[in-house]
């Protein structure tokens, strides 16, 4: 089944509703980015957040894409999406108290994932859980920590198989898609993070090794901005390289709730996800 949407442009029925899932992060994100870059500064340099102009942005994205309007490639979705296959022996081998923590916070949440909850899930007692952490906000840190370390190894080594943007943004989109849904846990101990707002605590305690770490597989995107590779609408890269993750995220939450089970070698939403982010509502039928 076919919908037409407008006069010249048509979608597939089985892609509405991760296209209209799309449109509504992607609205949500931009506002909610507008909205935090209003409040920065002090009182004197703070303006009041455009509502016309940010409805104006988000319309263009959706419509046009991030992509600079005289380039067009094709890419082989097929070869990219095997390069992406993550085997289990490039994962270090997790230990009880990484499953402990996990499952702790994927129950309770942060906040209320205390050391005594963790030590009784592992087995252990609490004082031998301070034998590793000095506190719980270090035991979490330390989970972010390796956990972006090996993320970043494994999305490095498979994006620096490629030559171009374009299937370097893939390699990451489907990487990094294979990364989440091989082990469901760390995405929820990164939603976790970012619903309960403790990133900020967290990250002050190692900023710059994570903020290298986040550059360093960004680093990318943001040379085909200086490029002028694909547009940037005012967003820095850093937010871009969020709204990507966003969604991706999103699509595999989404599957979650409604079918209960996802595996790492469905990759169709992952196109689509491609095809809007670069090109958009009206162009996004050009790698067909």
């Amino acid at each position: 089944m076919i919908n037409k949407l407008d006069g010249s442009t048509y979608i597939d029925r089985d892609d509405m509703k991760m296209f209209l899932g799309y449109v509504f992060s992607t609205g949500l994100y931009i506002i909610f980015s507008q909205y935090h870059c209003s409040l920065s500064g002090n009182s004197k340099t703070r303006q009041n957040l455009d509502a016309e102009k940010t409805i104006s942005k988000i319309n263009e994205i959706l419509l046009y894409g991030f992509y600079d309007d005289r380039r067009e490639a094709r890419l082989n979705f097929e070869n990219i999406e095997r390069g992406a296959i993550i085997s289990e022996n490039e994962i270090p081998q997790r230990d009880k108290i990484f499953t402990a923590i996990t499952d702790v916070v994927a129950e309770v949440g942060l906040l209320d994932a205390s050391m005594d909850k963790i030590a009784h899930r592992a087995g252990m007692t609490k004082s031998s859980l301070y034998f590793h952490f000095k506190n719980r906000e270090d035991m979490f840190k330390n989970l972010l920590e390796n956990e972006l370390g090996i993320m970043q190894n494994i999305l490095i080594n498979r994006m620096n198989k490629y030559d171009s943007f374009e299937e370097k943004l893939y390699s990451f989109m489907a990487t990094f898609h294979s990364y989440l849904t091989m082990d469901l846990r760390i995405l929820r101990y990164f939603n976790w993070i970012r619903f309960q707002r403790l990133k900020y605590k967290i990250i002050k305690k190692s900023y710059k090794k994570i903020e290298d770490i986040i550059n360093n597989i960004n680093n990318f995107l943001i040379k085909a901005i200086n490029d002028n590779t694909i547009k940037t609408y005012d967003l820095e890269g850093k937010d871009i390289a969020s709204l990507i993750n966003i969604q991706i995220i999103r699509d595999i939450v989404m599957k979650l709730a409604l079918n209960g089970i996802i595996r790492p070698d469905e990759k169709k939403d992952m196109r689509l996800i491609y095809r809007l982010f670069l090109n958009g509502y009206y162009k996004g039928d050009r790698y067909e």
